[in-house]
């Protein structure tokens, strides 16, 4: 006797959609950090607010684990933003273009 398998109930289809989800996130996470690894060069990313959302190792080898704090502080050693910076010179340009003529970069 056969025995028929029981269709999955909707928790069960959400609990195996998240597994795979969550594998093919993590396969992604470390391909993408083997690729800055392999540039050579410290890599720091910061947000709008000049927070440094990301450091690769090469870069926290070079200036120390930065991560959560804002860049002027932690790298400049300043309270306030510094003078002729090109990040947020960047994103001021970006936020003035964006408001005005409704592009995004």
């Amino acid at each position: 006797m056969t025995e028929m398998k029981k269709p999955k109930s909707e928790r069960e289809k959400i609990k195996e959609t998240t597994k795979k989800t969550t594998a093919r996130v993590i396969k992604e996470i470390a391909k993408s950090e083997g690729m800055l690894a392999a540039i050579g060069d410290g890599i720091a990313v910061v947000d709008r607010t000049l927070k440094v959302l990301y450091e690769n190792q090469v870069h926290k080898d070079m200036m120390g684990d930065h991560v959560g704090e804002y860049c002027y502080k932690a790298y400049a050693k300043k309270e306030g933003i510094c003078g002729g910076c090109p990040v947020n010179s960047h994103f001021q340009g970006w936020q003035s273009s964006r408001s005005t003529k409704g592009t995004a970069y």
